[in-house]
């Protein structure tokens, strides 16, 4: 069983990040999801070498829905502990 911690802070340095999401709002505050396979998701994904967290989250919300992200704002980080 996997258990969630919450953090308003940056990464910490050392600390690897495997995934990087965002909720991605319009002009009325509707938040971007897109389904894959039937399933509604956040867009992301993985961070590819060197990548800010801000250029994976940019490169994947085009890949994924083709849409491209403005101004933006860093939330914090989730630590995922378990299997």
């Amino acid at each position: 069983m996997n258990t969630i911690q919450w953090f308003e802070a940056e990464v910490p340095n050392g600390l690897t990040v495997k995934q990087v999401y965002g909720f991605i709002f319009d002009d009325h505050g509707r938040i971007l999801l897109f389904e894959d396979q039937g399933v509604f998701n956040l867009p992301g994904g993985k961070p590819e070498k060197d990548e800010s967290l801000f250029e994976t989250l940019t490169r994947e919300v085009l890949e994924e829905v083709q849409t491209i992200i403005g101004n933006w704002e860093y939330l914090g980080y989730q630590k995922v502990h378990g299997s």
